[in-house]
């Protein structure tokens, strides 16, 4: 059996204590439900399935029996919470297993999503998938922030959910609609047997990735030994590499670029809600592609001004 844990203190909001969960995102670890607990008689409030149960939002993408089995979709991460509105935040992580998903055909809501519930009752109010049908470990983990910031003209409550894989999704907090257009476009399609990967996969249009999302062998770093580069050419061009969404390949290597413990991961990103500024630490950053440096995890704070697009 799996573990039913906490990687996080959780957030406490009027009479309640908000809680996510860490199973893990393995096989036999438990869904990763989400909590709340009235802080005086230590009783459950309320309960949101991140696996969705018969007759419950999001069911349909899965297959009928995944409720049963299927864990992970968990926020190990920390929850959000505004305050002035009641609304709780929770970025979700990977369903299990987080690198195979034959046994779990669909997009799998609420895996790796933005969810908005009523911090009162359990409520979903809206959610949006940045990944669907997970085979990379991509899952949310940054606590997304809060801002207020200026766009066309108008000053806009907004959160904002960095990623491992370099996006930056950025929503109106009341409605969830995307402060700039995302679009769905296509994705490689797997090879493994039995896998059904889903056929496109949603692009933020603003702000530009913050993380490098390809590596190929113009890459790679020109003052290596000759026999060390060619090793490294050789492996990339028998790879399926076909950018940020390669699936996991079958008979032959994949490259994955950021990778799972790429972009921006746990307590990574902090906020300045006066100004609008965000700030994030990146592994695998996108500028400087020929700087040995990218992938060392050197801790590099980058500013950006979430303001200055759409102004």
């Amino acid at each position: 059996m799996g573990e039913v844990q906490s990687g996080t203190p959780g957030r406490v909001f009027e009479n309640l204590i908000i809680m996510g969960s860490a199973p893990g995102e393995n096989y036999v670890s438990p869904p990763g439900d989400l909590r709340a607990y009235d802080v005086l008689t230590g009783k459950t409030v309320w309960t949101f399935h991140t696996v969705p149960h018969p007759g419950e939002f999001g069911y349909q993408t899965w297959p009928p029996e995944a409720y049963k089995y299927i864990g992970g979709a968990n926020t190990w991460g920390e929850v959000t919470i505004d305050e002035k509105r009641g609304i709780a935040y929770f970025p979700l992580g990977s369903p299990t297993y987080d690198l195979y998903g034959a046994d779990r055909t669909g997009a799998n809501l609420f895996g790796n999503c933005l969810l908005a519930l009523d911090a009162r009752t359990g409520k979903r109010l809206w959610h949006f998938q940045t990944v669907h049908h997970d085979l990379w470990d991509y899952d949310l983990t940054t606590a997304p922030k809060l801002l207020t910031v200026r766009n066309n003209g108008k000053m806009v409550d907004v959160i904002a959910q960095p990623t491992k894989f370099g996006y930056l999704y950025v929503f109106n907090r009341v409605t969830g609609e995307p402060l700039w257009p995302v679009e769905e476009r296509p994705a490689p399609k797997s090879d493994m047997p039995g896998e059904v990967s889903w056929p496109t996969q949603p692009h933020p249009t603003t702000p530009p990735p913050f993380a490098r999302q390809k590596f190929t062998v113009d890459d790679i770093y020109p003052h290596v030994d000759p026999e060390e580069k060619e090793r490294i050419r050789e492996i990339l061009v028998n790879a399926r590499n076909e950018g940020l969404f390669t699936p996991p390949a079958f008979n032959r290597n994949q490259i994955g670029v950021p990778g799972e413990n790429g972009g921006s991961n746990l307590g990574s990103t902090a906020a300045d809600p006066q100004t609008g500024w965000l700030f994030r630490e990146v592994l695998r950053r996108a500028d400087n592609p020929s700087d040995d440096r990218d992938d060392s995890g050197d801790g590099e704070v980058r500013p950006r001004n979430p303001r200055a697009a759409g102004v």
